[in-house]
């Protein structure tokens, strides 16, 4: 599932940028992924009025002890 979480016009009027937060779901519907990204586009309409910016609060790194990795057996090497 995503969601847009912030909005923020470029100073050019024409486009901006658009933040969205993904959350991946196990087959028990436990969270199993959740990231934020963002991206520039384009505005349909670069006439139409701005709204409020609203830029989302994200930390600025992952704390390493919070990534784990899959064991390596579930995985084989493709050459």
């Amino acid at each position: 599932m995503s969601e847009v979480i912030g909005l923020k016009e470029n100073s050019s009027g024409d486009s901006g940028i658009v933040t969205v937060r993904t959350e991946g779901l196990d087959e028990s519907d436990e969270l199993v992924l959740s990231f934020a990204r963002w991206v520039m586009v384009r505005k349909r309409d670069p006439k139409s009025p701005a709204t409020a910016a609203q830029v989302p609060e994200l930390a600025g790194a992952v704390d390493a002890t919070l990534l784990i990795a899959p064991p390596s057996d579930r995985f084989r090497r493709v050459l």
